[in-house]
């Protein structure tokens, strides 16, 4: 049976309220993504996480010692960050190599970009389908526009690794454990931390679940073996130097390695023992 005239009306009129919902929602979004991105343009100095990147890639290409902060130094010739991860990312970032820096720097800065694009339409499909647009966006911009505009300010990764990261729980609603489970790879290769999440397809009673985290977690120790395969003396530069580096809060430096330090530190005051902090700060 054919509905009825007023029916039809009806679901026009729903269909009108959506679309309209939805081309409204993307331009908040936007126009709310483009002013970040200005702010954080118009910083004096801006992309200083991305230099580091781009000039420990290339000296390391050249056959420089990327972990002797000093060498490092010299061969940028200006004050540069330590470079803090892992030798097998920095061929990941030779990529960023093969074009000249301020273009590489004009591309990563677009990436990023898309990457937050991709990350709201994500969200607003699979994580907060039933909250309304203006709410989801009040709480985008309120909690993590300062954030945003820091992390497009410095050029850091993390927004590609907040990409993998959601990108692999979308996986796991979907059941798809092998892709969750390749995403979460790819978060930790630049730090370690994003590992902890392959235990959820255990705790989810997913089918064959030991299987995934028993090859998962051999996968994720492959990665850090890699680099030491790569370059032996490089890995055990790199771990001391992160060990060695001790950037906190009060410095301005808001990261999750300067909270686990601060964190370690009171603790310390009250009395835990250093040999027992040493290896927590890992």
């Amino acid at each position: 049976m054919s509905s009825s005239p007023t029916n039809r009306m009806a679901e026009t009129s729903d269909a009108v309220r959506v679309g309209s919902s939805r081309s409204a929602f993307w331009a908040v979004a936007i126009i709310g993504l483009l002013v970040i991105a200005f702010l954080a343009a118009r910083h004096q100095s801006w992309q200083w996480d991305f230099n580091t990147y781009y000039n420990a890639a290339e000296f390391y290409a050249q056959g420089g010692e990327v972990y002797d902060v000093e060498a490092f130094r010299a061969h940028v010739g200006n004050e540069v960050h330590p470079f803090l991860y892992p030798p097998v990312t920095l061929y990941l970032f030779q990529v960023l190599t093969w074009l000249p820096q301020s273009i590489a720097g004009s591309l990563w800065f677009a990436l990023k970009l898309g990457l937050l694009a991709g990350l709201l339409m994500l969200w607003r499909r699979h994580f907060v389908a039933g909250t309304a647009d203006w709410k989801m966006l009040l709480f985008f911009l309120l909690g993590f526009g300062a954030t945003i505009s820091t992390d497009l300010r410095t050029g850091n990764v993390s927004i590609v690794e907040q990409a993998l990261l959601w990108s692999g729980f979308y996986f796991l609603l979907k059941k798809r454990t092998v892709a969750f489970c390749l995403c979460v790879i790819g978060a930790s290769l630049f730090k370690w931390t994003p590992a902890v999440f392959l235990i959820l397809p255990v705790l989810l009673a997913y089918e064959r679940r030991w299987f995934h985290m028993a090859w998962s977690g051999a996968a994720a120790a492959a990665t850090v073996a890699l680099s030491f395969a790569l370059d032996p003396s490089g890995m055990v530069q790199f771990l001391k130097s992160a060990a060695a580096h001790d950037e906190r809060g009060a410095d301005a430096n808001l990261s999750f390695m300067a909270f686990i330090k601060d964190i370690l530190g009171y603790g310390i005051k009250f009395g835990l023992p250093e040999s027992m902090a040493g290896p927590m700060r890992w």
